[in-house]
């Protein structure tokens, strides 16, 4: 009996020890694939990472390249550089999408946050400047200049095509459209300003510090795009009364010398009647202010006041 007993123990002992083996052996194999897959989230992450900090940097490139081409007058080239950074900056945004998988880490979702920013900020001036770029394009198309004449009259190079040669049909439709462009250059200008605004709140450490750090002279030069857009939607909105456009305009001409300090800024040495219309000056006549003070005479009535008299 006794010896049943102990065989008895024994053998249900042992499925015990075996169960709880198994136990430990699944648990290690579910520790294993977890780790195995913290590390490849890890992996994706970085590489996700390293897409968008390269894709932001290729884009910026790419907005150094379209900002050159349009002060050159080369729109077709700076069309062709903006769509680059279009397309670069969407490759960062497929990036962003693997990124935004670790935004539980607090760190990691600081720089997150500032990824976004970057790319939705770039896409905006993208947009903006694209639009600036087809306005460019556009009027070199009215005006029927080539792009390398225009390139000539802007470094002061004689050229064979002046704006004074152009038809007055072609003067027309070029202020037209101007005209019509001041409300989107307006918002071109405010859009670029916006975005300036939110780059300028991305934190230059950590992960995207690089990108960051590049982006100082790109925000330079984004100024000056922001400054020549708002000075032609000013001038956009003040060619129909100072062109004459659709009717003659009169305007009154005064070289001030500032030499000799007046009220209006200066002594009136010389004064000028200018008549446009539709871009064309009809009539410019000068003469001297004196000239104009001799045809009063002797028959102003208006007697000096004491002290100068």
């Amino acid at each position: 009996g006794m010896s049943h007993t102990v065989n008895f123990l024994h053998e249900a002992e042992a499925p015990r020890r075996h169960r709880k083996h198994e136990r430990n052996r699944a648990l290690r194999t579910a520790l294993f694939v977890a780790l195995g897959l913290v590390a490849v989230w890890l992996a994706v992450v970085l590489f996700a990472a390293g897409q968008v900090v390269a894709a932001a940097l290729d884009g910026k490139d790419a907005l150094y390249e379209a900002r050159d081409a349009a002060v050159a007058l080369d729109f077709d080239a700076a069309g062709d550089s903006l769509a680059l950074a279009d397309e670069r900056f969407a490759s960062a945004e497929m990036g962003l999408a693997l990124l935004r998988t670790a935004e539980i880490v607090p760190w990691v979702s600081t720089q997150i946050r500032a990824a976004d920013t970057l790319v939705t900020s770039g896409r905006t001036v993208i947009g903006a400047l694209r639009s600036a770029v087809e306005l460019g394009g556009e009027l070199v198309r009215l005006s029927g200049m080539t792009e390398e004449e225009l390139r000539g009259i802007s470094a002061g190079v004689t050229s064979e095509t002046t704006f004074d040669d152009l038809s007055s049909d072609t003067k027309r439709a070029i202020l037209e459209r101007l005209v019509g462009s001041a409300s989107d250059l307006n918002l071109i200008a405010a859009r670029i300003s916006i975005a300036r605004s939110e780059l300028a709140k991305i934190d230059s450490s950590g992960l995207l510090g690089s990108v960051a750090d590049a982006l100082g002279p790109l925000d330079e030069r984004l100024e000056e795009a922001q400054v020549t857009l708002n000075t032609l939607a000013i001038a956009a909105q003040l060619l129909p009364e100072f062109g004459g456009l659709g009717r003659e305009r009169a305007h009154l001409v005064l070289f001030l010398n500032n030499a000799e300090l007046r009220p209006g800024g200066g002594f009136i040495g010389t004064y000028g009647t200018l008549k446009t219309r539709d871009g064309d000056i009809t009539e410019l006549e000068t003469a001297d202010s004196y000239a104009l003070d001799q045809l009063a005479g002797e028959s102003t009535p208006i007697p000096a006041p004491p002290p100068l008299a």
